[in-house]
């Protein structure tokens, strides 16, 4: 279950449904939200990740921590495996955390 909110600074709190995924820009990460808006805070995709570690979120690859609430399915072609977003996005998985994140996938969607 996702928290009501997540504190990530003293002055922003969002809702962790609004975020569909988590973009890291080196020591910055990017929120992209459900109503298409998108705002940068100032701490590296790490500690949101540590945040976000007990929740429905996971990290696929160095660039991208993923809302599993968005994830609408997996698929894969001859080059890579990726996640599609219902917003029409596709992220590619890292190798190095292709079995770990495709776990987390496949076992919330299949609830």
């Amino acid at each position: 279950m996702l928290p009501e909110s997540l504190q990530l600074l003293k002055t922003v709190s969002i809702s962790a449904r609004e975020i569909i995924f988590i973009e890291s820009d080196i020591n910055y990460s990017v929120f992209h939200l459900n109503n298409g808006k998108c705002f940068t805070i100032a701490k590296t995709l790490k500690k949101i990740q540590d945040i976000t570690q007990n929740h429905d979120f996971v990290r696929i690859n160095r660039r991208y921590l993923v809302n599993l609430a968005y994830v609408e399915r997996e698929a894969w072609n001859s080059n890579a495996n990726y996640v599609s977003l219902i917003n029409g996005m596709s992220l590619y998985y890292s190798r190095r955390r292709l079995t770990h994140s495709r776990e987390k996938i496949m076992s919330y969607l299949l609830f």
